[in-house]
């Protein structure tokens, strides 16, 4: 209980219940992106995947409410490219990260306890 009101609910990344999430821009990338979330949960990481026919504003507005410290959007670009677009709870929003580049730098951050979410 300390813990929960001492973040107010915004755990840091390796805390957090849930460390990320995976919003697909349509229901076409909805199997891509579980692909995704498979590979990312082979590392240990929490990941879930919006699956809601809702738009993508709504989607992280929502992940936003939720305290999710990481929002992965992907899209038809994303899925070419092989890379996620992510999104930090302070607003801050990364293109083009490679997949094995996120798993490291989060892999790494988690490892480390770190307080502070300053990887991408």
């Amino acid at each position: 209980g300390i813990l929960i009101e001492h973040y107010a609910g915004k755990f840091p990344l390796w805390l957090a219940p849930v460390q990320a999430t995976l919003l697909p821009i349509n229901d076409e990338l909805t199997a891509y992106a579980q692909d995704v979330a498979a590979r990312l949960k082979t590392h240990g990481l929490r990941i879930e995947v919006d699956q809601r026919t809702e738009s993508l504003k709504r989607k992280v507005r929502e992940a936003q409410l939720n305290q999710i410290p990481l929002i992965l959007t992907i899209g038809n670009k994303e899925k070419e490219n092989k890379t996620l677009a992510v999104r930090t709870l302070d607003g801050k929003v990364s293109y083009g990260i490679n997949e094995q580049s996120f798993i490291e730098k989060a892999l790494d951050h988690i490892n480390s306890k770190s307080l502070t979410l300053d990887i991408f």
